[in-house]
């Protein structure tokens, strides 16, 4: 069982059975919804959330931005959070963080294990991760239905 199924049993199953191609194109989705509900993303992860749109992939280079991209965000969150700031202040860098921890797993990793901790952290960036489950669910169905038709 992986962590994701705690939030919504069932899409890292469905994630399990597709090729690494078809999970990328589902997180770009996913990552592209997550990223629009975040305030004040900065100019590296608009172009890091552009290169995924564009080719579904990203170089080692890239990843390793997003990682240590990822790093600063949770720092800034971390302190902001410790020092008693409004939590609307540290939300926007923990969200920040979870995208950019999703977008060096999902398309860092080739297995199903890294698109589901995707898609897990991705579900983290929201209150409420109904509509993010939903998205990745319907593609997986999308996909699963497109397969058995061709």
């Amino acid at each position: 069982m992986h962590i994701l199924d705690q939030d919504a049993p069932g899409p890292s199953e469905g994630l399990r059975s597709l090729s690494s191609e078809d999970r990328r194109r589902i997180l770009e989705k996913a990552c592209q919804f997550a990223g629009e509900a975040i305030c004040g993303l900065e100019l590296p992860t608009r172009d890091l959330l552009e290169t995924i749109s564009r080719h579904y992939a990203l170089s080692d280079t890239k990843v390793a931005e997003a990682k240590s991209l990822a790093e600063a965000a949770d720092e800034q969150y971390f302190s902001l959070k410790s020092s008693g700031r409004d939590p609307s202040e540290w939300r926007a860098w923990f969200c920040k963080a979870r995208l950019l921890t999703a977008i060096a797993v999902g398309f860092g990793g080739e297995s199903w294990n890294d698109a589901a901790d995707a898609v897990y952290e991705l579900c983290k960036s929201r209150d409420d991760p109904t509509e993010i489950i939903a998205l990745v669910e319907s593609g997986i169905e999308a996909i699963k239905e497109a397969d058995a038709e061709g």
